[in-house]
């Protein structure tokens, strides 16, 4: 049953693939027919298990797909090596060849293979490719983009490299300048409350001499003071004395 529905998903993407400018129609028609047939008839891909139809129609719908994104000579080259039959036989040693990552990633599309070198070619391309999403990179100086994908390193790409082990330098020191921080503040935490057992001793031995000054201030007021003022009593009145003048004057 699983092979009629290949059969049925088989005819259903066997459909014209075109590319810009570069190649006309019907130059670029890939089914999975051609597929199967170029495996086939490789004597080198026999020695390989045999394309599935379901491995078939996931590539053909990769290509219908990249062919809307990459430039056309990029989507040609990839077509006569989808067509050779010689898919992931290349004779190349760098594995920074697109079309190989290319059948590899329509072939498992949940990166359990590809991400390695996903990685490779994410760092030979410097284009971050989406999270779950194929990696079909693209850009604006087209023939560039077709050096890169036929896997050229190019002079500039060694700076980068270098200034990507800088970047890497500095970002394993900044790591470890917040490793140190944090040893030190989580270090500071611990002390935090013997350090404020500390501060209310002080202030406790603060206020005992505070209020130990105030009484002594009080004592020294006390001591120079001025002396109250002698208090006047009131002589008693000579009545005998008095009247006997009033008596010799009434005489």
């Amino acid at each position: 049953m699983a092979s009629n529905v290949a059969v049925q998903n088989a005819s259903q993407l066997d459909s014209n693939v075109s590319t810009d400018d570069e190649a006309s129609q019907e130059n670029n028609v890939l089914t999975v027919s051609q597929l199967l047939e170029g495996i086939e008839d490789s004597e080198e891909a026999r020695k390989l298990q045999p394309m599935r139809h379901e491995s078939a129609c996931n590539i053909v719908a990769a290509f219908d797909e990249v062919k809307t994104i990459m430039g056309p000579r990029c989507v040609q080259e990839l077509y006569n090596y989808l067509k050779s039959g010689k898919g992931g036989l290349c004779s190349r040693d760098d594995r920074l060849y697109y079309p190989d990552f290319f059948i590899l990633q329509a072939m498992y599309p949940d990166e359990s293979v590809t991400h390695q070198l996903r990685k490779d070619l994410s760092r030979h391309w410097h284009i971050e490719p989406q999270s779950k999403e194929p990696f079909y990179p693209k850009l604006d100086n087209p023939e560039l983009e077709y050096d890169l994908f036929l896997g050229y390193k190019l002079d500039y790409h060694e700076f980068d490299n270098q200034l990507d082990d800088i970047t890497k330098g500095i970002n394993k020191r900044l790591a470890d300048l917040q490793r140190d921080a944090t040893k030190k503040i989580k270090e500071s935490e611990r002390r935090l409350p013997a350090v404020r057992e500390s501060v209310e001793t002080v202030r406790d031995h603060l206020s005992n001499a505070l209020d130990a000054m105030n009484a002594l201030v009080d004592l020294l007021e006390e001591d120079t003071r001025p002396p109250p003022a002698p208090r006047r009593t009131k002589q008693p009145r000579l009545r005998g004395r008095f009247t006997a003048r009033r008596s010799a004057f009434n005489n």
